[in-house]
This record gives C-alpha cells, sequence and structure tokens, in this order.
C-alpha cells in the first residue's frame, strides 16, 4: 500500500484517479501549517505540495518518501538537495 500526501485537494478528476487505485491511501490536508504536514509524513510515500515548505527537517519525517511533487510554477518552496536524497523522484 502507498501512501500519498496532498497539502489541498486536487480537481475532481484527479481525485477520481486516485480513488479508484486499491493500492492508495490518500491523505488530504488543507493547507497545512508546517507542524501539521510533518504530523502527516510519517509512512508517506509521496506528497504533492504548493507553497508549503519542503526542507531537511520535513523530509526527515518520512524516511519512506519516494515522491516530491508540487503544484505551480518552481521549486522555490523545495530544497532540491536533501529532497533528492530523500526521494527517488522530485518533480
Amino acid at each position: 500500500m502507498h501512501t500519498v500526501i496532498l497539502c489541498r485537494p486536487l480537481h475532481a478528476s484527479g481525485m477520481a484517479l486516485l480513488e479508484a487505485r486499491h493500492d492508495v491511501t490518500i491523505r488530504t490536508l488543507n493547507r497545512p501549517s508546517t507542524a501539521e504536514l510533518a504530523a502527516a509524513m510519517p509512512g508517506g510515500h509521496a506528497v504533492l505540495v504548493g507553497l508549503e515548505e519542503v526542507d531537511e527537517a520535513l523530509l526527515s519525517h518520512s524516511p519512506d518518501l519516494r515522491i516530491v511533487s508540487r503544484f505551480g510554477v518552481g521549486y522555490d518552496t523545495v530544497d532540491i538537495p536533501p529532497a533528492r536524497a530523500a526521494a527517488s523522484w522530485s518533480a
């Protein structure tokens, strides 16, 4: 089972695709604080962030993380070197 952490809900069609998967658990947050996101990270395999800060401290809460992805344009809120070290894939 894979766990996907969303920092905001996806469009209904995107949510439907994830919800149709029987091998995926979805944790949907609503623009979480740093503490709320850190609390949701343990056991997460993928995280989709918007303006949330992704740094080494946050990544330390999720040793199973494989994917860091971001809504929007750019990666100014993602500290790339620790993200690449922690995840198999960062986009």
